[in-house]
């Protein structure tokens, strides 16, 4: 789990964060962290909090700990989800003569942004919420995946700042944003079993749209300015009508690729079987490529 706090007014920034570190400990039990940097033009007013919860999947060692500060541009680093084709980009980096102390996915998703900014985040095969602070600009870029799999929530504190995590009610814990609700909110998850995309039942906290960047800062003046957010993905157009054993190979490679991509990791494994035919393709597509792969189901 990733929070954060973007302010002009940082003496609760740090103790809002602890907070919602404390409210996710669920996501992650293994170890936590937290880092303050500048943000803007003063070097004694606004900044930057982030916080991270870990669940340990790449990389088990110190070396994974977040947030992870880039030793040699300052940039920082807290990042939720999964890069599948860090290999690839580690690869890519190493070519171009940046150096990595570690063996997981948040180094390399770390240096791609310090090396080449938010056009890293077309190279991504992968799920992930990030927040990435850019020391020599003291600018804040949030992200999320393109189909939005990772949770991001925000809050904007007026013109003083944002509050940002991947839960509503650690937003609601750093107790720098109103609980007051949102009737459409309310309504949208009545209708549908879960608020809709941007709405949360809490009318100040929005969920961050999926596929899209945005840079954050804090102006000469203390406020908080907002570049227009980018998309960097959207649906690729669909292509002439092929023949139907055409599509099924080509749906077959992808999945199975996809599955494949997903068995990165130095923990154990499990495919979590739901009784239908996906979860049954999905754990016969892994077994293929890992030897005893764990199943369960659970019932209510």
């Amino acid at each position: 789990g990733i929070c954060g706090v973007l302010t002009s007014a940082p003496a609760d920034s740090t103790p809002a964060t602890h907070r919602m570190m404390r409210a996710m400990h669920h996501r992650g039990p293994d170890d936590f962290g937290l880092e303050a940097m500048p943000l803007g033009p003063h070097s004694d007013g606004s900044a930057a909090v982030f916080g991270f919860r870990r669940l340990s999947i790449l990389d088990l060692t110190p070396a994974g700990h977040q947030p992870m500060v880039n030793p040699r541009t300052g940039d920082c680093l807290v990042f939720n989800g999964e890069i599948y084709n860090f290999r690839e980009l580690r690869a890519r980096l190493q070519a171009s003569g940046v150096e990595l102390s570690s063996t997981g996915d948040t180094e390399v998703l770390l240096k791609a942004l310090s090396t080449w900014g938010e056009h890293a985040l077309k190279m991504l095969d992968g799920m992930f919420a990030l927040a990435f602070y850019q020391a020599s600009t003291r600018r804040v870029l949030l992200a999320r995946d393109p189909l939005g799999i990772k949770p991001l929530y925000v809050s904007r504190l007026g013109d003083r700042g944002l509050v940002f995590a991947s839960e509503v009610r650690a937003i609601l814990a750093s107790g720098l944003v109103s609980d007051e609700y949102d009737p459409a909110g309310v309504a949208s998850f009545l209708a549908y079993g879960a608020p809709q995309d941007p709405l949360t039942v809490h009318r100040q906290i929005k969920s961050f749209p999926c596929g899209t960047s945005q840079w954050l800062a804090i102006d000469s003046e203390g406020r908080l300015r907002e570049e227009p957010a980018q998309r960097f993905w959207r649906f690729p157009m669909s292509g002439p009508e092929a023949p139907l054993a055409d599509t099924a190979a080509t749906a077959r490679d992808a999945i199975n690729a996809s599955v494949r991509s997903h068995l990165v990791s130095d923990v154990p494994l499990a495919v979590l079987l739901s009784g239908g035919i996906d979860s049954g393709i999905i754990a016969a597509i892994a077994s293929r490529h890992t030897a005893g792969i764990a199943t369960f189901c659970v019932g209510f």
